[in-house]
């Protein structure tokens, strides 16, 4: 059978627990990568478009960065201190 929505939202939250161990153990491309399956799996995800979106800031790919993270707040973050710094980052509310 095929993979409910819930089946797919816990399997993009497994994705980023290891994209995030990836990325304090260094490792910017495969964070991204697994960053990425998080979004192929659940690609409304707000936790996956912000830390999508801060993998590829950190990466120096703005372009990336900026769609990602505006997604992420057309979502309507929940997490008001990432909402903040995010529109910081990109220049206003």
């Amino acid at each position: 059978s095929s993979p409910t929505a819930i089946d797919k939202i816990r399997r993009a939250r497994q994705h980023l627990r290891q994209a995030r161990r990836a990325r304090d153990g260094g490792s910017l491309r495969r964070a991204r990568e697994l960053a990425a399956l998080a979004l192929a799996r659940a690609p409304m995800l707000p936790e996956a478009l912000l830390l999508a979106g801060t993998l590829a800031r950190y990466d120096k790919d703005e372009l990336s960065a900026r769609a990602l993270l505006q997604r992420f707040l057309e979502l309507g973050a929940d997490d008001l201190r990432a909402k903040e710094q995010v529109e910081a980052w990109l220049g206003g509310p």
